[in-house]
């Protein structure tokens, strides 16, 4: 398909992009949340979910700036924690507002830096591009970045600006459902039209489109939705009921310290996730404010409570939907639901309701629908002919009506007020061109987006000003307006070459955007250079404390084990046996020394389970995407160690990590009983931030646990305790039940973690075995 700005005529759909001369481009799908951003390309007739260094397909869209340097993702959130006042959270929902209005402030390397919300936009993108460049091993420069179906003008504009800064060509804006419903088209064989109901319940924005499938065309019918309706707003209820229980009954007014503020919202977030699946949560804060410990529960109960207005939102834009789509409930045939915050159990059960208790579609991961479908539609739009996608077409809609009225000169009253006009109807169907001729041409023009009759209460969208010689004569002129396929609207004179339209939307100029690409490229280079120095000074030091711990074991004759170090690699072992006739958890063995919360057991033992990988644990984002099966043509485990079956699953957050949950487990039959079988398990928890190491780590411990006949418990963890320390370049040898495996550690400096080299696998040092050594 030709560009954008040539696809003027409505009758022409999104479809296959057209290729250059030296084959297709590379283009990456972008999911760019409020809470996580992702990032996906369709490849070979596949697509795939990118990870970072740490092994994260979801990274959070944070960016904190220290006196170091600048940092993104799970280091930025950590460093949220600690200096709040200086992180930028949640930035997707102050995108486009007037760039009169203010940047942000914060405290950068000793100065105060003002940042204009693209800018902080553009670094994430910027992170996910160089995620992107890492795994193709080549430069990247074209993308589909999803959006939500009720950005406005400016909003979309702000998305494309970012964009600019971050080095990225954008090929389309495609509408979060949108992108969603292709990606349950590609995954589901549908037959005949199907109308498909897409609830998009993210973070930060809720969209509600009704979506036609039939033949590979998805064709999206209307929409509704609201720009200030998220999972964060159902956190600020939770903490704004925390802060007023601690005002009545302690007396504690934290509303005035950031850092305890955003303890609370950190653990009112967990509570909310943890609710998803038991019916009641502690929520604990060793110190929220001058050593005061805040331990109550949350019930499920409370949070419908609180919450119910907004749910009950929800549900009002799924009929407003209906209603625009002159459908009724009984028509839709599929309802999917995308969004993290589409996990809550009561927008669930109210949607099912609704829908006469019809059940939910669950083919495709919520939090990965729309990364899914941006990839495919980057794939379509770069030339890709894999004949799964070649067919595939999509049409989105204007979301609001788009009116303009004029304004008055110097605050003139002595003419006769004008009306509003209208010029493009709500759910047009882009891209769309529309001619209009004004007469009042010498006066500035409003222009706005919305359906209200009061104008003040719309959203505006610019001021449109006519320029140049209007000579004697001239009645009206003609203007043409045209909102492109990114949903973007582009105004012009028709039939006088001797004016022009300018409209000012606010939005930055072109060279404030090239003074912040220069700007953030000088920062990268400071920012690498002190990288290097930090390397070779840590390089320094750890080579003298390395011949001093050889030293040392020299004079000992061999290395004495500590619990101290066994923490360095892991935070438990557990054995867990499961009856599965009686479906119940029959015993749980731990180190004496790890102190496991009833939680933890309780969370321990549902991951053991052998159903499990079908609900949702705590923070599950990295739920079903690390999940490897044997045999599995991307599982990078020796041959020998691929029979046994594998699940993993985050059990919760920590602090400032991660605690990683993988099981594996064999059945097993109880020769002594003559009832059914029995599974055992064994459970290892860390809080190591490289998760591609530490999957490699139990793809070695649990398989050699079950291989040498089950030994104890207690001979794992001495192996362990004796392993070297973790803060080392050199490869090192992990010695583990007589035998030897090698591991090469990924460099951490400081907030900066990055990989030597791809870890492949723990191959043992002797490839014809070691063990007895």
């Amino acid at each position: 398909m030709n560009s954008p700005k040539k696809n003027t005529g409505p009758q022409q759909p999104t479809s296959m992009g057209t290729g250059n001369a030296s084959g297709p481009t590379v283009a990456i799908g972008i999911d760019f949340g409020t809470s996580y951003s992702s990032v996906g390309i369709y490849r070979n007739g596949k697509f795939e979910i990118i990870a970072n260094e740490c092994g994260n397909h979801r990274i959070p869209s944070v960016v904190a700036f220290t006196e170091k340097g600048r940092l993104v993702g799970e280091e930025a959130l950590a460093q949220a924690d600690i200096d709040p006042a200086n992180c930028v959270i949640e930035v997707k929902r102050i995108l486009g507002r007037h760039k009169t209005e203010g940047g942000l402030l914060v405290q950068f390397k000793g100065e105060t830096k003002c940042y204009h919300p693209e800018e902080i936009c553009g670094i994430i993108l910027a992170h996910l591009r160089s995620m992107a460049e890492r795994q193709l091993g080549g430069p990247v420069t074209c993308a589909v970045i999803a959006v939500p179906a009720q950005f406005s003008d400016g909003q979309r504009q702000a998305v494309l600006d970012a964009a600019t800064i971050a080095g990225l060509t954008v090929l389309r804006l495609i509408n979060e459902p949108t992108a969603a419903a292709i990606s349950i088209g590609i995954n589901k064989k549908l037959i005949g039209e199907q109308y498909v109901l897409v609830c998009s319940f993210g973070g930060g924005f809720l969209d509600v489109s009704i979506v036609t499938i039939y033949n590979g065309v998805f064709q999206v019918k209307a929409s509704s939705g609201d720009t200030r309706l998220g999972g964060a707003d159902v956190d600020s209820r939770l903490v704004n009921y925390f802060v007023k229980e601690l005002q009545d009954k302690q007396s504690l007014d934290i509303t005035c310290d950031g850092v305890a503020m955003r303890k609370l919202r950190k653990a009112c977030e967990q509570a909310k996730r943890t609710l998803s699946y038991t019916s009641q949560v502690t929520v604990e804060i060793d110190d929220l404010k001058d050593g005061y410990k805040l331990c109550t529960t949350l019930t499920k109960d409370n949070v419908d409570e609180l919450c119910k207005d907004l749910f009950e939102r929800v549900i009002l834009h799924v009929e407003t939907a209906l209603r625009r789509a002159r459908k009724d409930r009984f028509a839709v045939h599929e309802i999917m639901l995308v969004g993290e915050s589409s996990r809550i159990p009561r927008v669930q059960i109210m949607l099912s309701e609704f829908f006469d208790r019809r059940s939910l579609s669950s083919s495709v991961n919520s939090d990965e629908a729309v990364v899914v479908g941006t990839a495919i539609a980057a794939g379509i739009l770069s030339g890709d002919k894999s004949c799964a996608i070649q067919d595939l077409l999509w049409w989105d809609l204007v979301p609001r009506s788009i009116g303009m009225i004029g304004e008055e000169i110097d605050g003139a009253t002595d003419g006769v007020a004008e009306s509003p006009r209208i010029l493009i109807s709500r759910n047009s169907t882009l891209p769309l061109k529309v001619r209009h001729r004004v007469k009042n041409f010498r006066e500035t023009h409003r222009l706005y987006e919305g359906e209200s009759a009061i104008v003040s209460d719309n959203i505006t969208l610019g001021r449109l000003q006519l320029e140049g010689s209007f000579g004697e004569g001239l009645e009206d002129v003609g203007l043409s307006f045209n909102v492109d396929l990114n949903g973007v609207l582009h105004v012009m004179v028709e039939g006088n070459i001797e004016l022009k339209a300018t409209l000012n939307k606010g939005r930055l100029e072109r060279y404030e955007i090239d003074r912040i690409v220069y700007e953030h490229k000088r920062l990268i280079l400071e920012m690498e250079h002190g990288q290097e120095e930090e390397e070779q000074r840590k390089r320094k030091e750890m080579s003298a404390s390395e011949i001093d711990r050889q030293g040392e074991i020299e004079a000992d004759g061999l290395a004495v084990g500590t619990w101290d170090r066994f923490s360095e690699w892991l935070h438990c072992i557990c054995v867990v046996t499961f009856d599965l006739e009686l479906g119940q958890a029959m015993e749980l063995i731990y180190p004496k020394h790890v102190t496991l919360t009833e939680q933890e057991k309780m969370n321990i033992c549902y991951l053991a389970f052998p159903d499990s990988n079908s609900g949702c644990m705590g923070d599950s984002q990295f739920h079903i995407r690390l999940r490897v099966s044997s045999g599995s043509e991307n599982s990078t485990l020796p041959k020998g160690l691929q029979e046994f079956n594998c699940h993993c699953m985050p059990v919760h957050r920590a602090d400032p990590g991660h605690f990683w949950g993988f099981v594996y487990f064999r059945q097993i039959k109880d020769a002594t009983l003559k009832r059914g079988y029995f599974q055992k398990s064994i459970v290892l928890l860390t809080r190591l931030p490289f998760v591609n190491l530490f999957y490699e780590l139990c793809s070695v411990i649990a398989p050699a646990y079950f291989s040498t006949g089950e030994p104890t418990l207690e001979a794992v963890c001495d192996s362990v305790c004796k392993w070297p320390s973790l803060l080392t370049d050199e490869p090192l040898q992990l010695h583990l039940l007589g035998s030897v495996y090698e591991v090469a550690i990924p460099k951490q400096n400081g907030k900066y973690s990055t990989l030597i080299s791809p870890v492949d696998s723990l191959y043992p040092a002797n490839k014809s075995g070691v063990n007895g050594r």
